[in-house]
């Protein structure tokens, strides 16, 4: 079974489509689109649940009237059960508990909804992770580690009645991987499966993984176990450029970009940091084909321990990036990690946080180089900013279970949920569900 994440580790989801002219656009999974409110029907897939007491699916609906769900939890032993239909009021949230439903230790869910404007989070411990509304045909994360007293998972839910079948590769230190086992692999129907990395990758950290499917398509999601602390990963599609607005430099802290090369050409990678008024001499690496690397933000002599920088990854070749954070150890490893795709730019956010977890901070960050004004909206207050070019903005909230909504101009924001956690200033954060 796995270990539920401690209760001050959180992190927070938003969705987001539009992608600035600025960055490569990314054509990862359809995560990032905000609900189409004027849909006749809308499907949302969930997958990696763990069936937990307290784990759920919430409901968001952004409409103006009345939506019915229609749900059906798969259990990774493939027992189906169908709870009562699920009534979300207009402008309101909804949650189907899990426990009793699952008959094995993870689940996926499927959902019908009699309209648009709804989508989905599974809340899991204190953590929130977006739902999908199709399945894809390619997918790709990084930062995944089995290394002692760590667990990487990749669940792969089929939303089809047509049989998925589907190559799962890897990329370590060492090159590219392409367990046997994971080859051809075929899942079911409405089926879910939970592909352990361990048992063909032992002792590693920083895996990159790489989802062909050769037939059908699969929603897909990557599950981080390390020591106490458990995250997702939605993944993100191969960019030239990334951002990460929020990264600890705290004393104590672990923050590493873990960066994976999917191509068959040398991925020349450069970092930026923005620190205050610090003047920091960009940090770069060169990752082989087919492999991954990585830059330590925190800790690391050039950067001062001095609250969240801005980190932008620029590369000569897409590449895929993740934020992984923990907690530094006197001999220079980490105790945990928790992981963070890239964040998604884009035009509107929106995001329901569980009723377990507080949201210590937004972030949002104006990545062209004009103003960009942005609404914003928490729990029904709303409130106008002005970011200028390339600015980074934190909003204070202590609101549990909250729900957030932010509207900019263009297609120019990255907004990113950020939690602090033990030791005080490390912050974990995932990108919001927006378009």
């Amino acid at each position: 079974m796995r270990r539920p994440p401690l209760s001050v580790v959180v992190a927070g989801l938003l969705v987001a489509t539009g992608l600035a002219t600025s960055l490569t656009r990314a054509t990862n999974a359809p995560v990032n689109s905000v609900a189409n409110t004027q849909a006749t029907s809308t499907a949302l897939y969930c997958t990696g649940l763990p069936a937990n007491a307290s784990d759920a699916v919430t409901f968001l609906n952004q409409s103006g009237r009345a939506r019915t769900v229609t749900a059906t939890v798969v259990s990774s032993d493939g027992t189906p059960q169908s709870p009562a239909p699920l009534v979300v009021a207009a402008h309101a949230s909804a949650t189907l508990p899990v426990a009793g439903l699952a008959k094995d230790q993870s689940a996926a869910v499927s959902a019908t909804v009699s309209g648009g404007g709804v989508v989905a989070f599974m809340n899991v411990g204190t953590t929130t992770t977006p739902c999908v509304a199709s399945g894809v045909t390619t997918w790709s994360a990084t930062g995944l580690s089995t290394a002692v007293g760590s667990s990487a998972l990749v669940s792969l839910y089929n939303p089809t009645e047509t049989p998925a079948v589907v190559n799962v590769t890897a990329a370590t230190g060492a090159g590219f991987s392409a367990p046997a086992s994971f080859q051809g692999l075929a899942i079911s129907g409405h089926t879910q499966v939970e592909l352990d990395l361990g048992t063909a990758i032992v002792n590693q950290g920083n895996i990159g993984v790489h989802v062909k499917v050769l037939r059908g398509v699969v929603v897909a999601l990557g599950v981080q176990n390390s020591g106490t602390t458990l995250s997702f990963t939605t993944g993100s599609a191969p960019t030239s450029s990334a951002i990460f607005p929020a990264v600890t430099t705290t004393q104590g802290a672990s923050a590493v970009i873990d960066v994976m090369n999917p191509s068959g050409t040398s991925a020349n990678v450069t970092m930026a940091v923005r620190l205050g008024s610090y003047n920091i001499p960009n940090q770069t690496l060169t990752v082989a084909p087919y492999s991954v690397g990585a830059v330590t933000i925190t800790p690391n002599p050039a950067i001062a321990a001095a609250g969240d920088a801005q980190v932008t990854v620029h590369s000569t070749t897409p590449v895929v990036s993740a934020l992984a954070t923990g907690v530094a150890l006197s001999h220079g490893a980490t105790s945990t990690v928790s992981l963070s795709p890239a964040p998604t730019v884009g035009k509107r956010f929106t995001a329901q946080w569980s009723a377990a977890s507080t949201l210590d901070q937004l972030s949002l960050t104006n990545v062209s180089t004009s103003q960009l004004k942005v609404d914003v909206a928490i729990n029904g207050a709303t409130q106008t900013l002005t970011l200028a070019a390339k600015q980074t903005s934190l909003i204070d909230n202590a609101n549990q279970g909250a729900s957030v909504t932010v509207s900019a101009t263009r297609d120019d924001l990255v907004v990113v949920g950020v939690v602090h956690t033990t030791p005080a200033g490390i912050a974990l954060l995932t990108p919001l569900y927006g378009g």
